[in-house]
């Protein structure tokens, strides 16, 4: 009786363990707290070799989705694939996309967006200061600016409902 009960109890301790292990694997993330703020401008190189200025010469006062990422993240993936069936969306409603892939080579980057057939550049924030003055913390990180560069909002999924947000 006695050993049953200490099997039970064992069991139980890893149990509660397990849940404690779970729940913190799956925990929420912060999104960056930006909102209201003016979007960072940045200069970073793409995958492609040409080099991004994101304000100056890429957001011309157009609402833009900035999209962190990196090839080895399942949930970035994931995301991807949605961006990749909502381009028409985005174009159709004068949105631009950026992608920003943290801490890759570009050759890496280049061949996984050439194995989802996604035709889209991707800047490399190889060191992370972009990342940083967005405060992303977790990937993926999805940063929408409005069409005067005002962070808007952020967060890691790709609303359904874009319009939404922008009208903040």
């Amino acid at each position: 009786m006695n050993k049953i009960r200490v099997i039970m109890f064992v069991s139980l301790m890893f149990f509660f363990a397990g849940i404690k292990i779970v729940s913190a694997q799956f925990s929420p993330f912060e999104a960056p707290t930006m909102a209201g703020e003016k979007a960072k401008d940045f200069s970073l190189p793409t995958y492609k070799g040409s080099t991004l200025n994101f304000n100056e010469s890429f957001r011309k006062g157009k609402k833009t989705v900035v999209f962190f990422w990196t090839t080895w993240c399942p949930h970035c993936q994931d995301a991807l694939k949605n961006l990749q069936g909502r381009l028409g969306e985005l174009e159709k409603n004068n949105i631009q996309l950026v992608l920003v892939d943290l801490g890759e080579k570009g050759d890496m980057v280049k061949e996984y967006l050439t194995k989802v057939h996604l035709n889209a550049d991707s800047a490399l924030d190889q060191d992370n200061k972009v990342a940083d003055a967005y405060e992303v913390v977790g990937i993926p990180t999805f940063v929408f600016i409005d069409e005067n560069g005002v962070v808007k909002e952020a967060g890691h999924e790709l609303p359904d409902n874009l319009d939404e947000i922008f009208k903040k």
